[in-house]
Parts: structure tokens; sequence; C-alpha cells
């Protein structure tokens, strides 16, 4: 059940398999080994889809058939700081369009930041 929840919710909010994987910071066949059934996401990764899709994990598991969120975000505390729970905010205030638009600016800027290593504050050491 969970790998074709997995799937439509994916398909449902327009998203490929590599922005989903992104957005998770997994690898993409490794997301994709979860809609294929080869492998089961650990218990944050799964909080994290459900927060993402605004489902609860209850759904997901196929123990219900709500989709209503349980959890709160006062238990993301622990996987996201102040800073990601207000861009997550942003984030879905936007329709889908623009949502992937942010996803591919974010992908592109996570690209460009691993080649030039454009985001390292920190001082190189000599």
């Amino acid at each position: 059940m969970f790998k074709q929840r997995l799937r439509s919710l994916r398909e449902k909010h327009n998203l490929k398999q590599f922005e989903i994987a992104n957005i998770l910071s997994l690898s993409t066949p490794a997301y994709g080994y979860y809609e294929q059934g080869k492998r089961e996401p650990t218990f944050d990764t799964l909080i994290k889809i459900a927060e993402f899709f605004d489902v609860s994990t209850d759904y997901l598991l196929g123990l219900s058939t709500s989709t209503a969120h349980s959890v709160s975000s006062t238990n993301l505390k622990p996987l996201f700081s102040d800073e990601e729970l207000e861009v997550l905010e942003y984030y879905r205030a936007l329709d889908k369009t623009n949502q992937r638009w942010i996803v591919g600016q974010m992908i592109d800027l996570d690209k460009k930041a691993k080649e030039t290593d454009i985001l390292n504050l920190e001082p190189k050491q000599a």
C-alpha cells in the first residue's frame, strides 16, 4: 500500500522522482526503491514524506483512508530547524507551478554549490 500511495501523491503534486528525492535528501534510486516496494523508509524519512505531502503517516502506510495530518509542527522540531520550517510554510503557500519552479531553482543552486563550493562559508585551510 505504501508504494502505491507514495507514487500517487508524487504524481498528484506533479513531481518527478528526482525532485522529491532531492527534497527528502535522498538519491533518486533510493527514492525509486520506495515506489517499487524494494525498500522502506526510516521512521524519520516517513515523517518527512508525510509532512511534505501534508498527509498522516497512517495514510501512507495504508492504516487509514483519511489523509488528515496527525503530526504537529512541534513534533518536527527535532527534524527541521526553525528556518527550514519557515521555508516549508512559504513553499506550501505557493501554487504547484511555483513550487516546482522553486524546487528547480534549489536543484540548480545545489549543483552550482557542489561545482564551485560557493556555499562554504568556512575559510579554507591552507
